[in-house]
């Protein structure tokens, strides 16, 4: 069982800081030199994570109400995955995972991967699917780190922000670096224009690569905490084109599978899912070792059919 330690060595960060200078963002000295900048980009997901670790709480009333640790990645593309961790109840200061669960999403599919069980969807199919569904909470941990608490997409303006939702706000910052955020919403189900103050705050001790090493929002209900752990920023060498895949994380995947349902059909080869043509009306079948069987009979049917309406023409003359 893999293990995360929760609290890791100067030396990790020092090199997440060299990782990210040689991942292209900025540096001292370079035209692109404000951590706001940074801030921005990062919030629109053009700045790669290559893993972190996270705790996050949320609080109601100073009580707490949920508390999480996960890990993700995230590359431009909009693909990520993340698994929920769990502190290792043998070693102090180490995560382990919290069951066999990993949720994800490569540059075109959502997929969920279990010990026994995946689901995969093509993001233009994703509305109302299990892979959406189930996923919702852990897609939620993902971009409520990438997004830093902010009411994203935001539309700039100076220090000044606002939404299409109708949101208006401002960052504050302390020697180039955004340390609160306060912004307005209209309250849910007022009838008099009222709105609410929301806020987030950020701080950056022991941050070594210009992002905050944790922040907090609160809305007019609860308090979210967030904390990176761990941080290493940068492009995944593990990752093709296609982004986060679940064969990266299953072995088995690794074989190819084949599979359709009546609307659309996929092939699955290394874990990538591809389009594939198949007759219409074809039945789904699930099992790998099935497919290949019938795809065989398929080809010799083919093959022979010719042959076989040559013969019958000629008998009936």
């Amino acid at each position: 069982m893999r293990r995360c330690r929760a609290y890791p060595h100067w030396a990790a960060l020092i090199l997440s800081a060299a990782v990210a200078l040689l991942a292209g963002l900025p540096a001292a000295g370079q035209t692109l030199n404000t951590n706001f900048e940074l801030f921005k980009q990062f919030i629109v997901g053009q700045v790669p994570v290559r893993e972190a670790v996270v705790y996050r709480t949320v609080t109601r009333e100073g009580k707490l109400v949920n508390e999480e640790w996960f890990r993700f990645a995230y590359q431009p593309g909009d693909t990520w995955f993340v698994q929920r961790l769990i502190p290792d109840a043998s070693i102090t200061n180490s995560l382990v995972p919290r069951d066999d669960i990993i949720v994800g999403a490569s540059t075109t599919t959502r997929w969920n991967l279990g010990a026994k069980v995946m689901e995969v969807v093509d993001k233009a199919y994703a509305s109302g699917s299990n892979p959406e569904k189930f996923g919702a909470f852990y897609s939620s941990l993902v971009y409520g780190i990438m997004n830093l608490q902010l009411p994203v997409p935001v539309e700039w303006h100076g220090l000044e922000f606002t939404t299409a939702q109708g949101a208006t706000g401002q960052i504050t910052l302390d020697n180039g670096r955004p340390v609160e955020a306060k912004w307005t919403v209209k309250r849910p189900g007022g009838t008099n224009g009222e709105r609410d103050v929301n806020w987030s705050r950020y701080d950056y001790v022991g941050s070594s690569n210009g992002l905050p090493r944790a922040f907090t929002l609160a809305d007019s209900r609860f308090t979210f905490e967030y904390r990176f752990v761990s941080l290493a920023l940068g492009a995944d060498p593990n990752v093709g084109t296609n982004g986060y895949i679940p064969a990266m994380f299953s072995p088995a995947l690794k074989e190819s599978v084949m599979f359709w349902t009546n609307d659309q059909s996929y092939f699955l080869a290394g874990g990538l899912l591809q389009s594939t043509k198949l007759p219409p009306g074809a039945r789904v079948y699930t099992g790998e070792r099935r497919v290949w069987p019938l795809l065989v009979l398929v080809g010799v049917a083919l093959i022979a059919a010719p042959g076989l309406i040559f013969l019958a023409v000629r008998n009936k003359h």
